[in-house]
């Protein structure tokens, strides 16, 4: 009776112990397999994004790019003489479509400063900040004597991001300024001619 007694508690021991080790190993293979599901899914997510954003890019960047595909904003005026000194002389709003196109931006008129030796400048805004990338987008006029001469002119460049960081999609505007770069200069724009804003959602050349 005792040998049975022992052989039974020593079959309840090893059945208990490999419940145990059954529970742990179960255990341990549902945290691995959470863990690699986690993975798979963290990896998956990022590929569909990459692929999502390669489709998007792709989209507008192949055999089928060009200026009309993507995005253009044209703003006339016609003998709105302006004698704006400091500050915006035209702006115009527009809705870009892609985080990687730039913008071409083109303004065209007639600019003159009076004043002897008292130049200005004039220059493109985005949303209230000047291009940075590639460069700044200004032409600058000096008169080494006085003279009342409107002088036809074209401001026109491409910009891909300002101190902001780059121009992303959504709604911006875009503004043209003139500024005094010292002294008095008297500056004048757009007197008695057409003057055209023209904006470009454009692929980028790089």
């Amino acid at each position: 009776l005792r040998r049975s007694l022992g052989e039974a508690a020593r079959s309840e021991d090893v059945n208990s112990l490999l419940s145990q080790m059954e529970t742990r190993l179960r255990t341990a293979m549902a945290e691995k397999l959470a863990n690699i599901t986690s993975q798979y899914e963290s990896l998956q997510s990022d590929a569909t994004n990459k692929i999502n954003a390669l489709e998007d890019k792709t989209q507008y960047l192949g055999d089928g790019c060009n200026l009309k595909t993507i995005g253009y904003k044209y703003h006339v005026e016609h003998d709105m003489e302006d004698e704006t000194n400091n500050g915006k002389i035209a702006s115009i709003t527009f809705k870009k479509k892609l985080n990687q196109t730039i913008l071409g931006l083109s303004y065209a008129s007639n600019i003159r400063v009076h004043n002897v030796d008292s130049p200005s400048r004039w220059y493109f805004q985005i949303d209230g900040q000047e291009c940075s990338r590639p460069a700044k987008l200004d032409i600058a006029l000096h008169q080494g004597i006085v003279n009342n001469r409107m002088q036809p002119s074209v401001l026109k460049g491409v910009c891909q991001a300002t101190s902001a960081g780059n121009i992303g999609q959504g709604q911006h505007t875009i503004s043209v300024h003139v500024q005094a770069i010292y002294g008095n200069s008297d500056a004048h724009s757009k007197w008695g001619s057409t003057s055209t804003l023209e904006l470009q959602e454009m692929c980028p050349p790089f």
